[in-house]
């Protein structure tokens, strides 16, 4: 019965986060539609419930200023943009109050729940055999990619390496035993699950931040001691299970020596060539060079942070940082919100994973919602008294 009542209180999240995340789903209908419709709605929320605009949002509006000038210097006016900006206003302070923050808030664990649940489909669809990915690409999937529910196995490896890190998270913070082993399972499966996906970089992010929340959230050495060795534990024996389950992983490692360099290597020349090109104002949102010549559209980039450096130079990626750099906290407030390493956690994983994935500025991907919607809710997060730590 308080199941059912927690799942009528958060319909609304559920919603919300099953539309956003939809949009990375294969058999999900008008993707594009329902995603942009769940945007709209937490926009129409925010406007509704807006107090006043937080003075952090000038930190916004110095990128958005960047992106503006990039824009104008190279002539490039893409619709892509608009949509970019539509989604900062959601994902920043523009709108600020204390009930919008709590929102924010509500929805990112709600968020957070989905894809643990969602990670746990797509194992149950391996071991059924539902893959979706040999299903839409036949002719050119290699017989061990595995994409379960998802379009891609890059987009579950980037699905399965969040769940890692807030079902390890999860299991931190938990005081009772029963819930701590199902948090154990849930790590388990969700890095089993990033095997399957064969994601190098979701698979070392995810294992990177694990470290950090160890280390970071748990500062008594005894139970320190006592997970690092429940970890080399399971480490060792779920290991003959997970290499047995690593073919395209251990395929993708065989090719990258056979052929010297890996699969990205081609993008990343790419987008330093752009850099070089125009280092200060970048060659403009959403638009890349081929053969010195500009084109706007949808592209691989192969990495975020070099995206967003190649398309808005100097200042626009500067813009960026400095807007990270106001999430960093006193050690002290740290150590007195516990629960903020959850949102710290998931916003690296992201960060990692955006070296070799571009989302930053992609408008119409889930992650990049998610990014930006982390990032906000990180700079706010010490704003009208702590409004989080009543929303766990």
């Amino acid at each position: 019965m308080k199941f059912l009542k927690t799942l009528y209180k958060n319909c609304s999240y559920i919603i919300l986060g099953t539309c956003i995340i939809g949009n990375s789903i294969a058999f999900m209908p008008s993707k594009s539609i329902i995603y942009g419709l769940a945007i709209t709605c937490i926009f129409i929320y925010l406007l509704i419930n807006a107090q006043k605009q937080s003075h952090k949002f000038k930190f916004y509006l110095f990128f958005i200023v960047a992106l503006i000038l990039s824009n104008i210097y190279n002539l490039s006016f893409d619709p892509r943009f608009f949509y970019f900006l539509f989604l900062i206003l959601v994902c920043s302070p523009f709108f600020s109050s204390r009930c919008n923050l709590i929102f924010k808030i509500r929805f990112l664990y709600v968020f957070f729940y989905l894809i643990i649940f969602l990670t746990v489909v797509n194992l149950i669809c391996f071991l059924i055999g539902i893959n979706m990915y040999q299903v839409l690409n036949e002719e050119k999937a290699n017989i061990f990619d595995f994409s379960g529910i998802m379009m891609h196995p890059m987009w579950l490896g980037a699905f399965s390496g969040l769940s890692t890190v807030i079902s390890f998270y999860f299991f931190l913070s938990n005081k009772n035993i029963n819930i701590k082993l199902i948090y154990v399972g849930l790590t388990l499966i969700s890095v089993f699950v990033t095997v399957l996906s064969a994601s190098r970089i979701s698979l070392f992010s995810s294992l990177l931040v694990v470290c950090f929340l160890l280390f970071q959230f748990e500062i008594r050495r005894i139970y320190l001691i006592r997970y690092v060795i429940l970890i080399i534990l399971l480490s060792i024996i779920s290991y003959p299970i997970f290499l047995s389950n690593s073919s395209r992983l251990q395929l993708k490692i065989e090719n990258q020596k056979d052929v010297g360099k890996n699969s990205r290597q081609k993008l990343f020349q790419d987008r330093i060539s752009e850099i070089m090109e125009s280092p200060i104002l970048g060659v403009g949102f959403a638009t890349h060079l081929i053969r010195g010549r500009q084109v706007s559209g949808t592209m691989e980039s192969g990495s975020g942070w070099l995206s967003v450096a190649s398309q808005t130079g100097i200042i626009g990626f500067s813009c960026i940082i400095f807007i990270i750099r106001k999430t960093i906290k006193r050690i002290s407030y740290l150590n007195r919100n516990k629960s903020i390493f959850i949102f710290y956690g998931v916003f690296i994983f992201l960060c990692l994973h955006s070296l070799a994935e571009g989302y930053i500025l992609t408008s119409g991907y889930y992650l990049c919602f998610l990014f930006w919607l982390l990032l906000d809710v990180l700079v706010q997060h010490d704003s009208y008294n702590n409004s989080f730590k009543r929303t766990n």
